[in-house]
């Protein structure tokens, strides 16, 4: 009884009406967080334009070089979830950096 109770009541109701076709309200706190993190993020480009304009060379393959091992590391360690399905430990790490150098190398010299 109860299923053909849902089963008329669902087909009664606009698609529009039905809740699995509504969208979550973002609230204001969401809203302002995403504004928060964008002008941030526009404030590291602009502060980092503005210090590594000038590098040239070395010191410019040096911050990139960085930067690459950086998010390397947050791919590696913190965003893929199979990295934490087994104990890790400093020789995985440092063997992906490693592969990772080694293909690096080859596609340089190729």
């Amino acid at each position: 009884m109860c299923r053909k109770a849902n089963r008329i009541s669902r087909e009664n109701q606009s698609p529009i009406e039905d809740n699995r076709f509504k969208q979550p309200k973002k609230t204001r706190s969401e809203t302002e967080t995403a504004a928060a993190l964008a002008f941030l993020l526009l404030v590291g480009v602009g502060i980092g334009d503005y210090f590594l304009s000038g590098l040239t060379g070395f010191a410019f393959d040096t911050v990139l070089s960085f930067g690459a091992a950086a998010l390397l590391y947050l791919v590696t360690e913190e965003l893929l979830v199979e990295a934490h399905e087994t104990p890790e430990t400093p020789l995985t790490t440092a063997m992906f950096f490693v592969g990772f150098v080694l293909l690096l190398l080859v596609e340089m010299l190729a």
